[in-house]
């Protein structure tokens, strides 16, 4: 009995390793990007900052953090997996 339980717990282990070694490695490395805009269209330089995030998410980026909204402008972090 002894003897088939480390036969059975060494067959679990070498499947693990084995598993762990075919299984795809996936990138973690962003690209990161910044984008400035107006909120609620009011006037200014900068384009809204609507239609900046609108474009941004069909081209993959996404949403990591945002500043601003107190005034007329905001600024928005992205990310996207390179």
């Amino acid at each position: 009995m002894k003897k088939h339980t480390i036969s059975l717990l060494l067959a679990c282990a070498v499947a693990l390793v084995l598993t762990g070694c075919a299984t795809e490695h996936h990138s973690t490395a962003y690209d990161y990007k910044i984008i400035r805009g107006t909120i609620g269209g009011h006037s200014s330089s900068l384009l809204p900052l609507e239609t900046q995030l609108d474009q941004a998410a069909a081209d993959g980026w996404q949403v990591v953090t945002a500043s601003g909204g107190d005034t007329d402008s905001a600024m928005i972090i992205l990310k996207k997996h390179k």
